[in-house]
């Protein structure tokens, strides 16, 4: 069974908030974009929404989680500006991974839509699509992801 990735591989100039953001809702997971609803709490990112970054990084639960997915009111990182990641085909609306030039937009439910046709915020470019690894217990099974730089800035972001 194919892993859910989300990889940031370049972190400059990404810029992460990490202090005083908070889920306002519990199905929210690395990786998929999200809006500030009202002063520091965010919730997933819908077609017409600007989003205000990337939901990243790990729990905060003093024991050990069993899902990736924050709870609602845990404290989360959020990337903004701009960078390069993987992504496995479960981040985009289609289910399928983009090609190479496709422009991604916002999607539904936090997801990057690969069709032009819909979605009203651009938030990245597929480079290209390669396989990657990653490895559980020791070993892993290659998966093919695609390579995103997105590009979530305050003034940058739009179509």
């Amino acid at each position: 069974m194919a892993q859910k990735i989300f990889q940031l591989l370049d972190n400059q100039p990404t810029i992460v908030f990490g202090k005083g953001v908070y889920t306002a809702e519990a199905s929210i997971e690395p990786g998929l974009l999200v809006v500030r609803t009202s002063g520091s709490t965010v919730s997933l990112c819908d077609p017409t929404d600007k989003p205000f970054g990337i939901a990243y990084g790990l729990r905060y639960s003093p024991y050990r989680p069993t899902t990736v997915a924050f709870d609602s009111g845990e404290a989360m990182v959020i990337l903004e500006g701009r960078g390069l990641v993987l992504m496995s085909s479960d981040f985009f609306t289609s289910g399928v991974l983009p090609q190479s030039g496709d422009t991604l937009l916002t999607g539904t439910n936090g997801l990057w839509n690969p069709q032009a046709a819909s979605g009203t915020y651009k938030v990245g470019t597929c480079l290209r699509t390669q396989p990657y690894t990653q490895f559980t217990g020791g070993t892993g099974t290659a998966q093919t992801v695609a390579l995103v730089e997105f590009d979530i800035t305050k003034y940058g972001t739009g179509s």
